[in-house]
């Protein structure tokens, strides 16, 4: 955020401070290629063992990360995929959770422990 609201910085559950583009270029990902879904910075990690051929660990060992290279290479179809229901965040005394109904619904929840930060009236 900058200003918005009277905020600085990217600790606030608005969607200026939690919505990120990422952006990935390399070796069998697709170029000029636009995703309009969410992810999640947690699942970088086994997006990157995904595109070096690596082992994923079990989710036996508490692995939660799930990889998104389908999207990067162009394979992802809706029957042969699966990716997150929604995607969460949150810092300190806050935790945000999207969800992606359709193109043009998006759900978000916010819970704050205590007072939310950031007067949005201010």
């Amino acid at each position: 955020l900058l200003g918005d609201f009277n905020n600085w910085g990217k600790k606030m559950p608005w969607i200026g401070s939690t919505n990120v583009p990422l952006v990935c270029a390399g070796p069998g990902i697709q170029k000029d290629k636009i995703i309009n879904t969410y992810v999640t910075n947690m699942d970088l990690a086994a997006t990157f063992l995904d595109i070096t051929g690596s082992k994923m660990p079990p989710k036996s060992n508490n692995f939660s990360s799930v990889s998104f290279n389908a999207f990067l290479n162009g394979t992802w179809s809706d029957k042969k995929n699966e990716y997150r229901d929604y995607v969460y965040s949150g810092l300190t005394n806050w935790r945000t959770a999207i969800q992606q109904i359709n193109d043009s619904v998006t759900w978000k929840y916010i819970c704050c422990q205590g007072e939310c930060p950031g007067d949005r009236n201010e």
